[in-house]
């Protein structure tokens, strides 16, 4: 089963259980969740509410990613790499070069997030090394510092912006 079909099964799950609401306890309902994903070959953690209602969906992939909403950072995601907080991040994956890709929705827009990151990525001692825009709805701002590089990669999709920050050791550098 591929990675969209899983996140689209679970999703689904997650939609028709949680509007059955939980058969008892907060924990007792996740651990359901949880369970039926399982029956389908999907490693999910699942967070729900005193109410019964789903707070986040966690679907782990098999290369140590995670997909959901949300989520939180992984650990040993670089300090100095800034991630606004109102940003729902969506997708976290290891990428070759001890680097990540972050993939997150927002309600800004572009020119905000652009700013924004211009500024986070300035102020932890990065510098601006590119930036392109291939149309209205989509721009990208590249970073380096020493040996690393970050882009930040914007599409705007309407009413949510879509962003990924890749960040990884330039090709070639000692790690």
């Amino acid at each position: 089963m591929t990675k969209n079909s899983q996140t689209l099964l679970m999703i689904c799950l997650t939609t028709l259980l949680g509007a059955c609401g939980g058969n008892g306890d907060a924990d007792s309902y996740a651990r359901e969740l949880e369970a039926q994903a399982q029956k389908h070959g999907i490693d999910a953690d699942v967070t729900v509410n005193e109410a019964g209602d789903v707070d986040s969906v966690t679907v782990n992939t098999q290369g140590g990613g995670q997909v959901g909403q949300n989520l939180a950072l992984p650990e040993g995601f670089p300090d100095d790499v800034p991630i606004a907080p109102n940003w729902s991040i969506m997708s976290v994956s290891p990428v070759p070069q001890g680097g990540y890709m972050v993939q997150a929705m927002t309600p800004e827009d572009i020119d905000t997030v652009l700013a924004t990151a211009r500024q986070g990525f300035t102020a932890a001692g990065w510098s601006e090394a590119s930036a392109s825009q291939a149309s209205p709805q989509m721009s990208r701002v590249g970073f380096e510092k020493g040996t690393r590089i970050s882009s930040v990669n914007l599409i705007d999709g309407g009413a949510q912006l879509a962003v990924q920050i890749v960040t990884l050791e330039k090709p070639g550098s000692p790690r």
